[in-house]
């Protein structure tokens, strides 16, 4: 019998629709999965602009869809190039293997370009000698399609309609009762899930012609205890054991070149990628050459408990033990680089893992719903937590970060229930979307090394109480903290700069919040639903604030705002924009409600849940009210809207009961009332028909300004309230009175807003307000300074200096001062606040400064007892130059001096006043003492003299001549220190330079002058210090001192300079004497080429020396040697000693 069906086959491409591939239906169901999600987030950012979704949900729903993520197969090859089983095999099958189709489906695949074989089958058929099998044929041969037999002991014919059978296709054994099955010798192929389900199987023989084995081949075959690989398979699908619980033994045919077994699992062929483990198996130890677990290698194996891996392992790789549901023990040994996506997901008896440092790279969804796992202890050297490495790990209590980790990914621990404590290193920068949500965490520190809490990062901690933040944080995101309903304790860091959607609701537990300085942005719903917050604060920084930033903050009374924000204001607990002229915020669990005269709109839900409202007076200047402005006030019955309001925004009043408006007949209030069916009631026209001052606005503090107010309408008499607001202060000026008129004294400068209220015997209160009322402080002067100390001298330049504050800017000043009973003016009135002041006399002053400010008010400060004195007498004299016939001295300045005399032994000096700081003395006796004193000039007022200054004169110079000498090497050579004038040397002090390389120093003798006294020396290198002293002077010229060196061997002609620094000389009395040197020289002498002995003349004995030299009876020196090698060689012969006797006799006169 002949059947037209579509067959799926290999890719889901053939016959028969109830028979495609898993791996086309997981595409399919990924693919339907992201459309869903695509269409949930558009409902959701829908509902999310119409308000009836808050931000926290839409941020959670649109990271994730609550479904667990579709597992990927991943395909890795080996070194041989293959892809082995579990998507490690070498050649995967879904991809590499051609495709069973229709012969319309061949021809498709032609025109389409599609580079995949493509093989035509031909119509299904049912084998007429054995009716067991339906096949299809093709061109390669015969494929079973369907066993149709009862089960038990299973032979695979090796023919059917008489071909060949080459392959099994997909599904074909789908048969529970199937207990053996014996594939015949030339079947080459096994379809994906061709033995799937066959539940009874125990033994199946597969031949040696087998060379692909395609996915999920024996899926659940649960009863299979071994199976054989034969030697031409090459071919190893994914998940081809998966459900193969009783599989004890993967064996493998010795022959085979890409796979090998040992001890019953299956490997690659060189035996370091472990590609499966039989379901059976309960425990295993890897060997010493794996390297590599493969992807799926223990995948499913739900038998295993224990598992030892060897330490060459360096990479477990994605979905390795993934739902190894019984596993409860494994090591991950030092080495291990790569733990991969997936690796130990749904392990669900695992309970403790400790990574090792060398680990750096953890896969996504690494032990994602390990329900039991509680404790991980990370290496150091892991830098992030990956995305949902640990999501639903309900179990996990407790975790160990390494210092190493910067950064928590998406989802990382979210669902740890149990995770109640955890500390974040302080390298972390950031923490991710969802990173810890919904655990439970009590209390979190956040380092100051994060920048950013990512969006929901902490939502739906509901243990969670306090959380510390520390400065470096500059972003809550959205939804951080959502709906951590227990959170009480929360300090914001000054660094943090914008706080989130939806940062904050649902924090019901929290009573107080302080925003620092620093925070630009707060962002829709940020507090909504604090039901326990009672104020809050905004200070100057803030510029933005959000819808919905405090809805149902039932308790909130009070909203501050900083004086100094330039982008809102509050009065009375409210909050507005800048100029007040908007209130924008009503607190929910305000119990006054009274908007300030001056408001001219209210804002879009402004009053929004306001549940104590009962009535509001909305005060006339008011010209719109946006919508939902008193939407949910329950209680509210009766509003009074004046003639001035013009529109209101729909749903003013929704869900708020049914209030009554009250208002001038045909009014837009009528019209609103009408129009959206409330109770109107008509009331006589009521307001203030002037508010005036009796001096206009610039007024000086505690200036008497007096009120006016009148009214007209309502019903008669009035009662008047005056008051003021001055930044975010309302002071009352005076309470209700009939009288129309108050005094208002203003205390401080700034500017006013004045007010009225006027109430009618009904009641009614209408009000008017006069802005912009400036008052300024009265002018001041704040400093008035001298830059001089009083005490100066006369004609001294002081600068006087004034300050001016307060008033009305710009400030002019006079200057003058008194000097007894006689005022004399130093400045007149300008714009300058400095002076000179010239004293021209002795005496005591009092120096004034008077100002004005722009309007002609005029403030006067002085300062008294400014004496004028002498000038002070310089002080610190010193030396700075001291010669047998000079001294230089120096002092230092004195304020105000012009200039300065110098006296030598009570008798002035210069001839001319000094203006500068030092001065030398010259034409003086050497030896001699004398004494100095200075005195300082303001003009030609002389000051006392200084302390006086003693200076002794040094002696006359003494000239030094180093002496020139000559030698040769190795020789010693005497130089000689002369002096060449009369002195009175007592005791010298110098040090002698020389080349230390050239020269040896040999010692330091007394010279003819020097007999009697002590020296001293000191070699240190290439110096020698030398030293010497005597009880009596040296009083004529002569040698000083012989310096004794010795010249080196192997010199060649050269002069080495002798020199003397540092020269220090005394004589008896210890006055110092002026050296004047002349260095020297050591000039070296060549050597005389047959002068061996050295004695400056060649002859027979030298002839003698060099025969010595040349038998070896002596040993030469340098310069020997040098002398006795005539021919320059470099050797000593008897030829050398021949010819130094031949010139030596005369028998030649050339060396």
């Amino acid at each position: 019998m002949k059947t037209r069906q579509f067959i799926f086959g290999w890719n889901c491409r053939g016959i028969d629709q109830n028979r495609r591939s898993d791996q086309v239906f997981q595409r399919m169901e990924k693919n339907m999965k992201k459309r869903f999600k695509q269409g949930l987030s558009g409902l959701l950012m829908l509902l999310l602009i119409t308000g009836l979704v808050p931000v926290g949900v839409m941020a959670e729903q649109t990271s994730e869809s609550n479904v667990a993520p579709v597992k990927q197969e991943v395909a890795v090859p080996d070194n041989n190039g293959a892809v082995a089983v579990s998507g490690a095999n070498e050649n995967d099958v879904s991809e590499n293997q051609p495709i069973l189709a229709t012969p319309d489906e061949v021809s498709e695949a032609a025109t389409s370009g599609d580079s995949q074989e493509t093989i035509a089958v031909q119509e299904l058929q049912t084998s007429a000698t054995d009716p067991n099998y339906i096949y299809y044929d093709t061109a390669g041969g015969v494929y079973v399609y369907k066993y149709t037999g009862t089960g038990g002991d299973v032979t695979i014919p090796t023919t059917l309609g008489g071909k060949k059978v080459v392959g099994i296709a997909g599904y074909s054994f789908q048969v529970t009762t199937c207990t053996s099955v014996v594939i015949p010798e030339g079947v080459t192929y096994i379809d994906a899930h061709g033995f799937d389900n066959c539940t009874s199987l125990k033994t199946i023989t597969i031949p040696e012609s087998m060379k692909t084995i395609g996915d999920y081949a024996f899926k659940n075959c649960q009863s299979l205890t071994a199976i054989r690989i034969p030697k031409d398979l090459i071919n190893l699908g994914n998940h081809v054991f998966e459900g193969c619980l009783s599989l004890a033994r993967i064996e493998v045919a010795a022959e085979n070149l890409k796979f090998s077994s040992i001890e019953g699992l299956l490997y690659n062929k060189a035996g370091d990628k472990l590609l499966a483990c039989p379901g059976g198996v309960a425990t295993v130890t890897t060997p010493t050459s794996v390297t590599t677990i493969a992807p799926y290698a223990f995948a499913t194996c739900t038998n295993l408990a224990n598992v030892v891996l060897n330490d060459g392992v360096i990479t477990i790789d994605d979905y390795a033990f993934s739902d190894c549901t019984n596993l409860m023990k494994i090591n991950i040994p030092e080495g291990v680089t790569r733990i991969g996506t997936y690796a130990f997901s749904n392990c669900n008896n695992l309970m403790a893992i400790i990574t090792p440092k060398s680990a750096i790279n953890i896969g996504t969804y690494a032990f994602y719903d390990c329900d039991n796992l509680i404790s991980v202890t990370f290496g150091e050297g892991v830098t992030r937590i990956p995305e949902y490495a640990f999501q639903n790990c309900s179990s996990l209590s407790t975790v160990k970060l390494p210092e190493s980790l910067t950064g928590i990914e998406d989802y990382a621990f979210k669902g740890c229930t149990s995770l109640s404590a955890i500390a974040i290193p302080n390298n972390v920068t950031t923490i991710a979307s969802n990173a810890f949500a919904g655990c439970g965490l009590a209390t979190i520190t956040i380092p100051t090394s994060v920048v950013t809490i990512g969006i929901g990062a902490f939502s739906g901690c509901t243990s969670l109480t306090t959380v510390n933040l520390v400065e470096g944080l500059t972003t809550i995101d959205d939804s951080a903290f959502y709906n951590c309903k227990n959170l009480r304790t929360i300090s914001i860091p000054k660094t943090v700069i914008r706080i989130g959607n939806s940062a904050f609701f649902g924090c019901a537990s929290i009573a107080t919040m302080s925003i620092p300085d620093g925070v630009a942005v707060i962002d829709n719903n940020a507090f909504g639903n604090c039901a326990s917050l009672t104020g809050i604060s905004i200070p100057q920084s803030v510029q933005s604030i959000g819808s919905g930033v405090f809805d149902g903050c039932l308790s909130l009374k009070s909203i501050t705002v900083s004086a100094d924000n330039p982008m809102y204001s509050s009065v009375n607990g409210m909050l507005f924009n800048n100029n007040g002229a908007n209130l924008v915020r009503c607190p929910e669990g305000a119990t006054s409600f009274v908007i300030p005269a001056g408001v001219t709109s209210i804002g879009n839900a402004a009053f929004y849940q306001c549940a104590n409202l009962a009535s509001i007076n909305i005060p006339e200047g008011v010209t719109g009210i946006g919508y939902s402005a008193f939407s949910e006030c329950t209680h509210l019955v009766k509003v009074i809207i004046p003639e001035t309001v013009t529109a209101m925004g729909p749903y003013v009043f929704g869900y708020s009961g049914n209030p009554t408006i009250y208002g001038s007949a045909g009014s837009y209030a009528q019209t609103y009332a009408d129009m959206y069916g409330y109770i109107f009631v008509s009331y006589g026209y009521f307001k203030v028909s002037s508010f005036t001052t009796d001096k206009p606005s610039g007024q000086y503090v505690d200036t008497d300004i007096y009120l006016t107010a009148a009214g007209i309408g309502g019903t008669a008499p009035y009662q008047y309230k005056f008051y003021y607001r001055l930044g975010t202060e309302e002071k009352v000026i005076r309470d209700y009175l009939a009288t129309e008129t108050a005094t208002f004294k203003p205390a401080a400068p700034g500017i006013y807003t004045l007010f009225v209220d006027i109430k009618d015997k009904n009641g009614n209160i209408v009000s008017r307000n006069i802005s912009d009322y400036t008052v300024f402080s009265n002018p001041t002067i704040s400093s008035f300074i001298t830059d001089k100390p009083s005490g100066q001298g006369t004609n001294t330049d002081i600068t006087l200096t004034a300050v001016g504050v307060g008033g009305v800017a710009p400030y002019t000043y006079k200057f003058y001062y008194r000097i007894g009973t006689t005022n004399t003016f130093i400045q007149d009135f300008s714009e300058l606040n400095t002076a000179i002041f010239k004293p021209q006399a002795v005496g005591t002053y009092t120096l004034y400064v008077e100002m004005k400010d722009a309007n002609e008010k005029a403030v006067t400060s002085s300062i008294g007892n400014y004496i004028i004195v002498k000038p002070v007498a310089p002080v610190n004299l010193k030396t700075s130059e001291i010669s047998n016939n000079s001294v230089a001295i120096a002092w230092d300045g004195v304020t105000g001096a012009s200039s300065y005399n110098v006296y030598k032994n009570g008798v002035r000096v210069n001839a001319d006043p000094i203006t500068g700081t030092n001065f030398k003395v010259e034409g003086l006796t050497a030896k001699t003492e004398y004494t100095f004193t200075v005195k300082s000039l303001v003009n030609t007022i002389e000051s006392d003299a200084s302390t006086a200054l003693k200076v002794k004169t040094m002696g006359d110079p003494v000239n030094l001549n180093v002496g020139t000498v000559t030698g040769a090497p190795g020789k010693n050579v005497i130089v000689k220190v002369d002096v060449s004038n009369n002195s009175s040397i007592s005791a010298a002090r110098f040090i002698v330079g020389f080349d230390n390389s050239k020269l040896e120093y040999i010692a330091t003798n007394p010279g003819t002058l020097a007999q009697g006294g002590t020296i001293v020396t000191n070699l240190a290198g290439n110096q020698v210090t030398i030293g010497y002293i005597n009880q009596k002077m040296i009083t004529e010229a002569g040698t000083f001192l012989e310096l004794e060196f010795k010249i080196k061997d192997g010199m060649a002609d050269q002069n080495l300079p002798i020199t003397l620094t540092s020269l220090e000389l005394t004589d008896l009395t210890g006055v110092e004497l002026i050296p004047v040197i002349s260095n020297g020289e050591i000039k070296i002498s060549g050597i005389i080429i047959g002068d061996i002995n050295g004695d400056g003349a060649i002859s027979a004995f030298d002839a003698l020396m060099a025969l010595q030299i040349a038998t070896g009876k002596i040993v030469p020196t340098t310069t020997q040697k040098t002398a006795a090698d005539i021919d320059g060689n470099g050797m000593i012969s008897a030829f050398e000693s021949l010819r130094i006797l031949q010139f030596a006799t005369g028998k030649t006169t050339i060396l």
